[in-house]
């Protein structure tokens, strides 16, 4: 059964549509009436001017004529406050138990909409946002709507906000300033990007920086938000990457050892046969590795070397004695044990630039074992550092000993695709490669309305799905058509 509101919203536009045809037909009849009389010939006395009569009848239509287009007019403001009316209903019948005159939870009352809070944008923005969200009505809520009853209001809230925005002067192009720019990206992508240095400066006056009379925006700041947005897009989401390799050495001094610091041979001496150095680790001394990692995530770390048989003696404090490797000879790959050597690492965090601390984080404070003919895996973030060292190297007989000359790191290392981050457990639930491109318009329109701060429409959203479509036809994966829609949001 159709409610009142509705029928008087039809019955509205119908009155409008009759009152329109009515003010039409006279329109034409008194233009075909004028037009007679004037063609009529002017020796006839009648012809020649109009009777009292015909004044009188023209002006009376003339009359009615006006009174129906103004008649007309008015069915526009009854429209909209139909719409209004039809919204205070939705709101009395499932949002007044929490925000009535009772009780108004976050100072908000939907009891009584007037004209004025009908025009307030922010407002109808915020009741949008929060319906749109699923936030409200909550899931607990005495009444609860169908869901056509859901896209009837936003309908009607959309449409208002349109109309709303068109009456409202166009400022002034703003961009936003850096930080508001950064806390943007990462609010709707619960990423921690640190931008400001990519984007242009702010100019300041009187200490604010986010003033639209100063925030320009040349071809070289459209430049630079291009290239961060791509950025962005990139970090965000994407296809499975195939891992990064990269190969640290000793003899470009991207290993480090405290043999390096006092420069004597017992540290890093060489073997007859060779002239590369030997750059070993003990427990006493350590290998460090800072690996300079661009994307935290999974990583494996596998030492490359070769083995050596020596002496190991101990330094000693009290004797003012250093550590040194005494008798050394290199073992044949044939002659070695089955049996690899023992190694154990952890991680430092830098607190400058060559610098480490000792405090690490909780679950890396214990040396953990490896071996390192198959290395190990572990979490790396840019500020970490790797330290090795060996574990059965000890003053005494000849040993075997093993000798690093450089360090494999390669990654991001991924068990599954997607990943657990925030983008993909908040907006791409339940996603994986092979879902098809519908289910990527949805996720886009999702993050417009977070980007833009408010409603936008279809035709306004087509360009960013132009976008997606043809990456996704291309690539065939939604994760490349969702890269190509936000970087087109970004840019926007």
């Amino acid at each position: 059964m159709r409610s009142r509101y509705s029928l008087r919203v039809e019955n509205s536009q119908i009155t409008a549509a009759i009152s329109f045809e009515k003010a039409r037909q006279p329109a034409i009849s008194t233009s075909q009436y004028f037009s007679n009389l004037a063609s009529k010939k002017a020796g006839s006395a009648t012809a020649r001017r109009l009777s009292s009569c015909d004044i009188m009848l023209a002006y009376r239509i003339i009359q009615f004529m006006a009174f129906l287009l103004l008649f007309a007019d008015a069915s526009v403001p009854l429209s909209i406050a139909d719409d209004r009316m039809q919204s205070q209903h939705f709101f009395n019948t499932y949002c007044v138990s929490c925000h009535g005159m009772e009780k108004s939870k976050a100072g908000l009352r939907l009891d009584q909409i007037d004209v004025q809070q009908w025009n307030e944008p922010s407002l109808l923005n915020d009741i949008y946002m929060a319906i749109e969200s699923g936030e409200m009505p909550p899931e607990d809520a005495p009444k609860f709507p169908k869901p056509d009853q859901f896209k009837s209001l936003q309908k009607i809230l959309r449409n208002q906000l349109h109309q709303l925005a068109e009456k409202q002067k166009p400022g002034m192009l703003k961009r936003l300033s850096r930080v508001e720019y950064q806390n943007t990206i990462n609010d709707v992508f619960g990423s921690d990007f640190s931008l400001l240095d990519r984007l242009p400066l702010d100019n300041i006056e009187a200490g604010f920086n986010n003033n639209a009379d100063n925030l320009h925006m040349s071809v070289f700041d459209m430049e630079s938000y291009f290239k961060v947005a791509n950025h962005i897009a990139e970090s965000v989401v994407s296809d499975k990457p195939a891992p990064r390799v990269v190969v640290y050495s000793t003899k470009d001094t991207d290993i480090d050892t405290h043999s390096h610091k006092d420069n004597t041979n017992g540290f890093a001496p060489s073997l007859s046969l060779a002239s590369r150095p030997l750059v070993f680790a003990t427990q006493s001394i350590q290998i460090k590795i800072n690996p300079s990692v661009k994307t935290r995530g999974v990583y494996r770390i596998v030492p490359k070397g070769f083995y050596i048989q020596a002496k190991f003696v101990a330094g000693s404090r009290v004797e003012e004695r250093l550590p040194s490797v005494i008798d050394i000879s290199e073992i044949n790959t044939n002659d070695m044990p089955p049996t690899d050597h023992s190694m154990s690492y952890f991680l430092r965090k830098n607190s400058g630039v060559g610098q480490s601390i000792v405090t690490v984080i909780p679950k890396n404070a214990a040396w953990k074992d490896f071996n390192p003919s198959i290395g190990f895996t572990t979490q790396l973030s840019s500020d970490d550092t790797i330290v090795l060292r060996c574990n059965s190297v000890k003053g005494g007989e000849a040993q075997r000993m093993f000798c690093i000359e450089s360090a494999t790191i390669t990654g991001p290392v991924y068990e599954s695709w997607p990943p657990d981050t925030y983008f993909y457990k908040t907006y791409c639930k339940d996603i994986d490669a092979s879902t098809g491109y519908e289910a990527c318009q949805a996720i886009l329109k999702t993050l417009a309305r977070k980007l833009f701060r408010g409603p936008i429409s279809d035709a306004e959203m087509q360009q960013f799905y132009n976008h997606a479509m043809n990456a996704f036809t291309q690539e065939r994966s939604i994760f490349s058509g969702l890269q190509a829609g936000i970087r087109g949001m970004l840019c926007s």
